[in-house]
């Protein structure tokens, strides 16, 4: 679903650049932008009239951890990206950095080939004399077959990938055989008789599942980001000017590192704390783009000063590489093992809240 999803929005991007390069050129440079306009406003109004509306609270759970206040409660979810503290199912406990170097090889995987698109395009004007023209039906390609790719070849390749990586039929028990929990009656401790002094937990398990076969989505990912840094290091051995539009062509069958990464996120972390994981997800992959047109400008333009920009494409194969190894070192959380949470920020969040709400009522 995060592929098609995907897919859509690099159609709606590739209809996007060729309506505007014709309706700029038949109809002058100020149609594009009014065609923009009037595109908004018949999106508003579908999103208003079709789509229904959710209520924040229902997508929420109790246990839930509750959102900070200012800059850094912006950046809370980060937290679900850290070492996750588990318990495996022989009682011990350790900590699992498996989301860590997932969200590490994403942010390299994102540096080596967010700024690709436009290193093809400044390559190509640079070298091959590229028009606006010319740009515009190369990205328009380019998003044209991520679009479809993603769409219909995408989900197919996990669907079957999946099967392929799934080892058995069942799915996977809530308490594995070998566990410390008791499963008989007769082996359950009696329960304390009422009133006496109960200590709270400070700490909630949290059973974390994995989808049968959804090791396939990891090792797809990490074959799409070598394959993707292969074909964008193809670009320095252009010749002709059509060698740039086959790059952009087959650059996007290497795409879906970004989807494959969600899945994999979404199977590694527990159900509610799902949203928190993707929204982190997403900070890091606009901080790896924001951060590789800062270098990847710079080392494009050095280059370029000295007549071989065409290095910059091994740079990106460098640190593609790079990314490929950081992600080896994530693992999915062992079977049977659940994710510690520590409620104490909770705890005091709440209190925090609790006397911003008192003092506002005594104010009042």
């Amino acid at each position: 679903m995060f592929g098609r999803l995907q897919g859509v929005l690099m159609l709606g991007v590739s209809l996007g650049l060729i309506v505007g390069g014709v309706l700029a050129e038949k109809f002058g440079i100020k149609t594009p932008f009014e065609v923009a306009g009037a595109s908004f406003l018949i999106c508003t109004t579908y999103v208003l009239s079709f789509v229904p509306y959710i209520d924040p609270k229902d997508l929420s759970s109790d246990d839930a951890r509750p959102k900070g206040k200012g800059f850094f409660g912006f950046l809370g979810p980060l937290k679900v990206l850290g070492p996750q503290k588990m318990i495996l199912a022989d009682g011990r406990t350790k900590k699992h950095y498996g989301i860590f170097f997932l969200a590490l090889g994403i942010f390299t995987g994102v540096l080596a080939t967010g700024y690709a698109p436009t290193l093809i395009q400044m390559y190509s004007m640079t070298v091959f004399q590229f028009t606006s023209t010319n740009n515009s039906l190369l990205m328009s390609l380019n998003c044209l077959v991520r679009g479809l790719f993603l769409m219909f070849v995408f989900p197919r390749i996990i669907s079957s990938g999946r099967l392929a990586f799934k080892t058995d039929d069942q799915p996977l028990p809530d308490t594995p055989p070998d566990s410390p929990l008791p499963t008989e009656p007769h082996d359950i401790d009696p329960f304390p008789a009422p009133g006496a002094d109960q200590e709270e937990p400070t700490k909630s398990l949290k059973p974390v599942t994995m989808t049968q076969g959804a090791g396939f989505d990891l090792f797809f990912l990490r074959w799409s980001l070598l394959i993707d840094g292969i074909v964008t290091t193809s670009s320095a051995f252009a010749t002709q000017g059509w060698h740039i539009y086959l790059v952009g062509a087959l650059l996007p069958l290497a795409s879906g590192s970004a989807p494959a990464a969600k899945g994999v996120l979404t199977e590694m972390v527990p159900a509610n704390r799902k949203a928190d994981a993707l929204q982190a997800m997403t900070l890091v992959e606009y901080s790896a783009t924001f951060t590789t047109m800062g270098i990847f400008g710079f080392i494009f333009s050095s280059f370029a000063d000295i007549g071989k920009s065409y290095l910059t494409f091994y740079c990106n194969a460098a640190v593609a590489i790079v990314g490929v190894l950081i992600l080896l070192l994530s693992r999915f959380p062992p079977a049977g093992s659940e994710m510690i949470i520590d409620h104490s920020e909770t705890e005091a969040l709440l209190s925090e809240e609790d006397t911003d709400r008192t003092c506002n009522e005594e104010a009042a």
